[in-house]
């Protein structure tokens, strides 16, 4: 946020960032959030698996 924040100008306040700063914004602590998400996340932990229903290898995407 802080390399979006410093390209947009600190002395901006937020209430006067138009549509596009603010989405620069917005992006940069969602992205942010989502790393920090993954990076706690622990895939191993959880003990129960989704049951397969033996359709795994199909090429269909759903």
């Amino acid at each position: 946020m802080a390399s979006v924040a410093d390209r947009i100008g600190f002395d901006v306040p937020l209430g006067h960032y138009n549509q596009t700063q603010a989405t620069e914004v917005i992006e940069a602590i969602t992205q942010a959030y989502e790393a920090t998400v993954r990076a706690q996340s622990n895939p191993g932990a959880y003990k129960v698996k989704p049951p397969l229903d033996g359709f795994e290898n199909d090429t269909i995407p759903f």
